[in-house]
């Protein structure tokens, strides 16, 4: 097998350990500086990132139309669609309570229209994917 044919799942465990690290990174400050729980929240959120989304959408993307087509060439395809969507899935969920945390903040209007636009943003690409997972055709067709 060349190695273009495990772009996928490498994408997606990429996007897996960039999460999980910033999930980590939160849980790690948060227990260093002492801070509460509207601190811990708000470091969760900032795991959820755009190029996350970006990442499981590609995968998401790639994997079905590989599938659409007929022209099966990734490694383990149902497991990098699997992984991705999952981190897709944590992805929507931490974007969605950091969206609400930056709207219930005292934080300036501008910085709460940035955070949307960015939340927003992670929701709907991550969200695509999701999607993209969910109707994708059997492996075998």
């Amino acid at each position: 097998m060349e190695p273009l044919g495990y772009v996928a799942l490498v994408v997606a465990v990429a996007a897996a350990i960039l999460l999980v690290s910033g999930v980590l990174y939160g849980f790690a400050t948060v227990a260093a500086t002492g801070g509460g729980s509207t601190e811990r929240f708000r470091l969760l959120g900032q795991a959820a990132s755009p190029f996350v989304g970006v990442m499981v959408l590609f995968v998401c993307a790639f994997v079905v139309h590989e599938r659409r087509t007929g022209r099966v060439t990734q490694v383990l395809g149902p497991a990098a669609l699997g992984i991705a969507a999952t981190v897709g899935v944590a992805t929507v969920l931490l974007a969605l309570n950091a969206l609400i945390l930056d709207f219930t903040g005292d934080q300036s209007a501008s910085f709460k229209i940035s955070a949307a636009i960015s939340r927003l943003a992670t929701v709907l690409l991550a969200a695509s994917a999701v999607w993209l997972a969910a109707t994708a055709p059997p492996a075998g067709e």
